[in-house]
């Protein structure tokens, strides 16, 4: 592994981790990190079509796995998995059900990744999030409900927004696949302790979220902590879990290889000890792993607790409103614009009206404008045209509500039960007559039916 340059200096360790205590991955994407990420930066650069192996699911059944990586900008590598962590930290952070949306400020992404914020920071922001967004995931998933084995085709990110300024991500909004949100919906998913993670270094973070989740699979209260262990051969490891990596044929090789990681890990206090030993069969080595006092205690916490895991204290913060940056897409989609990126104004435009009124009215007025732009054969390029066409938009609306309220007092009026007319004797016989459903002629409510 190269080291950080100046652009890659990470934060200090007492500033990471500090606000969130926990997060929730999904399991899927728990077991295809190691084909989906190269950990390997310039390996990742090198790559390119299909990558395809099998791995072995919760039944311990080999499931093929395809990576198709997009020739624009790459496999996803260390920038990548960091932003992937962070997106699930979002949603733990929101609690369920999980919506997979998730916005970031541009500062908020940066920490979150230990990147010192920067031009060439937001570019490799950038590139990571179409990374998730462009590459193509194919897998088998067992449902253990239905008993059905489904092949899905599917990428992380549904969609990816940017706003910017100056040629910089002011802030995004990304939303996860369904296919992610449903199973994290569904508990398919492993706690982890964000605080033990936020310290490590991705290869060492891939470790200790593999050893968790192992751990926490065979391990039950009634048994002995002295009789756990978990081993794997080193060649899988390898494969199976850090991208690919090249593996090494003599011991010292490994040691100098994975030294610096396991010892990261064990520094977590997730494992008590660790082996590199010669494999029983066959040549070749694999690494054995002693849970330690670390593991035991996420375990009891994340576990075991009667209370749910998502009622943990958290920092109070301001919520971050995806929908701004959300509606000048809708805007730009409407009149055919190409891209994912917008201007701050653009965003700030739409923050105001969303003060102003609600996101479905926004929506509204969206709508009509752009009807009125097609009606003049005019596409303008930039969101606050719709401004324009505000005013009277507004007496489109107040006309729309009041005809609304008109109904619904029609419908739901004692008198005439919804007719609109009913039977009056004057003194000179039954004549119908017109109902006013409580309502005078301006709109307001009669003292009198």
């Amino acid at each position: 592994m190269t080291q950080p340059n100046d652009n890659e200096t990470l934060m200090p360790p007492e500033q990471r981790g500090r606000e969130f205590d926990r997060l929730r991955e999904e399991i899927t994407m728990l077991r295809i990190e190691g084909l989906l990420y190269c950990f390997d930066k310039h390996e990742a650069k090198r790559r390119s079509g299909v990558i395809t192996s099998t791995l072995k699911d919760a039944d311990g059944l080999e499931r093929p796995v395809s990576i198709d990586i997009n020739p624009r900008y790459g496999q996803p590598s260390t920038i990548a998995y960091k932003v992937a962590q962070a997106i699930f930290l979002k949603m733990t952070e929101a609690g369920e059900p999980y919506s997979g949306v998730v916005m970031f400020t541009q500062r908020e992404l940066a920490r979150l990744v230990d990147r010192k914020w920067s031009g060439v920071t937001s570019q490799q922001l950038y590139t990571a999030m179409m990374q998730l967004k462009r590459t193509g995931i194919s897998c088998a998933i067992h449902n253990k409900d239905t008993k059905e084995t489904l092949q899905l085709e599917f990428e992380f990110l549904a969609s990816a927004l940017f706003s910017s300024k100056e040629k910089a991500i002011t802030e995004c909004v990304v939303q996860v696949h369904d296919f992610i949100v449903a199973s994290l919906n569904r508990h398919h998913a492993v706690w982890l302790n964000y605080q033990r993670l936020a310290a490590l270094d991705p290869i060492a973070a891939v470790l200790y979220k593999r050893l968790f989740y192992h751990f926490s699979n065979t391990y039950t209260p009634r048994r002995a902590r002295s009789t756990l262990k978990f081993e794997k051969d080193y060649e899988d490891i390898c494969r199976e879990w850090l991208g690919g990596l090249k593996p090494e044929k003599y011991k010292s090789r490994i040691e100098k290889q994975l030294g610096r990681y396991l010892a990261d890990v064990h520094a977590t206090g997730i494992i008590s000890s660790f082996e590199i030993a010669e494999r029983t069969k066959g040549v070749g080595f694999k690494l054995v792993f002693h849970p330690g006092d670390a593991f035991f205690a996420d375990y009891e916490r994340f576990y075991l607790r009667a209370q749910d895991a998502t009622a943990s204290k958290r920092v109070a913060r301001e919520t971050l409103n995806p929908q701004p940056l959300q509606l000048v897409s809708y805007f730009h989609k409407l009149l055919g614009h190409e891209g994912d990126t917008f201007t701050e104004k653009e965003t700030a435009q739409a923050s105001d009206l969303l003060r102003r009124y609600s996101e479905p009215e926004v929506r509204s007025l969206i709508d009509y404008a752009v009807e009125r732009f097609k009606e003049t054969r005019f596409n303008p390029s930039f969101f606050g045209a719709i401004l324009t066409h505000q005013p009277s938009w507004s007496t489109h609306l107040t006309e729309r509500q009041e005809a609304a309220a008109r109904q619904a007092a029609k419908a739901n009026c004692p008198i005439c039960k919804g007719e609109g007319w009913l039977m009056v004797d004057d003194g000179k016989g039954q004549r119908a007559r017109i109902c006013t459903h409580g309502q005078t002629e301006t709109g307001s409510p009669s003292a009198t039916q």
